[in-house]
């Protein structure tokens, strides 16, 4: 019944979402980057942590999702361009047309964007090597 409704319907791509598929594959590493540190402490630690936790937390207050930052001081307002998800909001916000957005502020948040995503995702790399060198010294990768 939902295919002969979905076959139906004449789905159109807008070119301003194909616009946003790279931004949101850098992205990606951020995401990953962050993974893997999770799973570092998770082999390392054999427990839960609290890297995801506080990487949700962060996102959805710091980034403006649901609040603009601007509004909670400028100390707040510094500390959230260190988040890649503001810079990605940001880009879809001006891309999409949901606010005034100059060229020049769209290109610092994609150098934003790259910067900071490759930056965890590296950090996450060498955090999860280093994690699993450890963990064979120690002969705990038994348990996975």
């Amino acid at each position: 019944m939902l295919a002969n409704y979905l076959s139906n319907q004449s789905i159109l791509i807008s070119s301003k979402l194909l616009v946003l598929i790279p931004y949101l594959s850098i992205y990606l590493f951020f995401i990953i980057g962050i993974g893997l540190a999770a799973g570092s402490l998770t082999i390392l630690f054999k427990r839960g942590n609290p890297i995801i936790t506080l990487n949700n937390i962060l996102t959805l207050s710091l980034t403006g999702a649901f609040i603009p930052v601007s509004q909670l001081g400028w100390v707040v307002d510094s500390i959230s361009f260190f988040i890649p998800g503001k810079h990605y909001l940001d880009i879809l916000r001006a891309v999409m047309g949901q606010s005034e957005f100059s060229s020049q502020s769209i290109i610092w948040s994609s150098l934003w964007l790259f910067f900071l995503s490759l930056s965890i995702f590296f950090i996450g790399l060498f955090i999860f090597k280093h994690a699993i060198k450890y963990a064979k010294l120690n002969t705990n990768t038994s348990d996975y």
